[in-house]
């Protein structure tokens, strides 16, 4: 597959490549004209590729119900809140928290140990 040119010809857009010229009234719709005839003419070239392995139909997920408010609280307009299910990518590396408390003892235990001293601004510098 060839890179697509887009050029503005006599106030229509053309998108061409190799074999493949198509037009459109907007850059847009010429390379989407120009990628489905590119995409057509491959199959037709290389013809329909069939799946190795059959895929397995997908589970159908129980719907979650929402909770019921206490029967303590039918009087009281409170809004009950459900969590919304959250997508977790395995892959991810869990955020580092800035705020544990290892890192913070290590940097009291760091400004402790260093002298204070003046800086250029006028303010102190390890610690106040």
């Amino acid at each position: 597959m060839n890179k697509p040119h887009i050029k503005l010809i006599g106030g229509v857009w053309r998108c061409e490549s190799g074999a493949v010229l198509c037009t459109g009234q907007t850059p847009r719709q010429s390379f989407n004209r120009w990628l489905e005839a590119t995409i057509k003419e491959g199959l037709a070239h290389y013809g329909q590729a069939e799946p190795v392995v059959a895929l397995p139909k997908p589970k159908r997920q129980p719907a979650q119900r929402r909770p019921q408010k206490p029967k303590a609280l039918d009087g009281l307009d409170i809004p009950v809140f459900v969590a919304e299910p959250r997508t977790i990518n395995a892959l991810q590396r869990p955020a580092l928290s800035l705020a544990s408390v290892g890192l913070r003892l290590n940097g009291n235990r760091a400004m402790e140990a260093q002298p204070k001293t003046p800086s250029l601004a006028g303010g102190r510098r390890g610690g106040e």
